[in-house]
């Protein structure tokens, strides 16, 4: 039973893994936001796991076609986008400060058809850590003897 479930597991994390690399080599980094619109984003943060940008459109302001892996941004003032797909489709993405909003891996090109400046804060999921060989659990030998509590040690009142 115990090999059943481990061998489940590790095919589940497998799957889990590849679908991971095979979002993050659908990104092209050619189409990275920073390069195709420096004046718009700006990287804030960024480790093995995660990258941060501040992203900021004035009225009027466009980008061209890019491409994000996985991500959420969250509006950090109000703000509108026209967000056009790379099949054509375009949607007008209306926000308030505060929202946050959910996107899988895309490329789009954006457009900020208001009258404010609209800036948010996007997060990009990079590819996970790579998976460390993974061994059985080993249960931990069960105490028999029952537990003695302590009373606890009560802080003498100050005024």
């Amino acid at each position: 039973m115990k090999n059943k479930i481990y061998k489940i597991a590790m095919v589940g994390l497998l799957t889990v893994g590849f679908a991971w690399k095979f979002a993050a080599a659908a990104v092209d980094p050619a189409m990275d936001p920073i390069k195709v619109g420096p004046n718009n984003y700006k990287s804030i943060f960024e480790n093995d796991r995660v990258r941060a940008l501040e992203v900021t459109f004035k009225p009027g302001e466009k980008i061209m076609m890019h491409s994000h892996p996985d991500h959420f941004a969250y509006a950090l003032t109000d703000g509108m986008l026209k967000i056009t797909s790379s099949e054509g489709k375009a949607v007008d993405v209306v926000a308030k400060q505060g929202q946050l909003f959910w996107m899988d891996a895309q490329s789009h090109a954006a457009e900020n058809p208001g009258k404010t400046e609209f800036r948010l804060l996007v997060v990009e999921l990079k590819e996970p850590k790579a998976m460390m060989k993974m061994e059985p659990a080993k249960a931990a030998p069960m105490k028999t003897e029952p537990m003695k509590a302590e009373p606890a040690k009560m802080a003498p009142k100050t005024k």
